[in-house]
């Protein structure tokens, strides 16, 4: 998946493999693999996993959210990761079958795979961003890697004007001070279309709540 010109035919192979198959098939066959890869250093392996296999595997076997996530925490344990404790509150059920001793990602590694969960997770509708969330987010919109912090802002303010949830606007809030001038114009031009974005979805808002 470090291939970038490879990864559209990985992908449409990977998905006819895993069309129909149980959850416990997808588990023994894929996960290593497939959490390797997600929580790889190589940053090309990593971003093509969570954009395409990631969707992917979370549209056709949804019960592997869980799975997924229960892999992260066991990682995150085994690696006195600081994410820990984010994590747990949002396992519904401890699973120590994994065999992935061998994996021992950075912090950097296992807060991008989660906040790549949340984010298709929640646009799957699979979970919903609630309290248990802030933690998590609030990590990523603080990291070091501004990548992390701009995918951390898209989840923030997916449908934030949809709902009544203040710590939206709170962590919102917390964010813009720190990231008034950055020195990356990749950053810069994603920010300012993602802040587009939402003017235009306030915009949207405030039309359909017209008398």
């Amino acid at each position: 998946m470090s291939t970038t010109n490879l990864y559209t035919a990985a992908t449409d192979l990977y998905k006819f493999l895993i069309k129909d198959i149980s959850v416990e098939t997808w588990k023994q066959t894929w996960l290593y693999l497939f959490m390797k890869s997600l929580l790889s250093d190589d940053v090309n392996e990593r971003h093509n996993l969570a954009q395409y296999w990631l969707p992917a595997t979370l549209k056709s076997i949804p019960q592997s959210s869980q799975m997924i996530l229960e892999a992260l925490y066991a990682i995150s344990i085994r690696t006195n990761s600081p994410i820990t404790e984010r994590i747990e509150p949002l396992i519904l059920s401890e699973n120590n079958d994994y065999t992935l001793q061998d994996l021992c990602p950075r912090y950097t590694g296992i807060l991008y795979a989660s906040i790549q969960y949340l984010r298709y997770c929640t646009t799957l509708d699979i979970i919903k961003l609630t309290d248990c969330c802030i933690p998590i987010l609030r990590d990523g919109l603080s990291s070091g890697d501004e990548y992390i912090r701009i995918e951390t802002l898209n989840i923030v303010l997916t449908d934030t004007f949809h709902t009544s949830q203040t710590w939206r606007c709170v962590l919102i809030q917390e964010f813009i001070p720190h990231n008034l001038n950055p020195s990356s114009s990749t950053f810069r031009q994603k920010l300012s279309l993602l802040i587009n974005k939402s003017i235009i979805n306030i915009q949207a808002l405030l039309i359909d709540n017209m008398p």
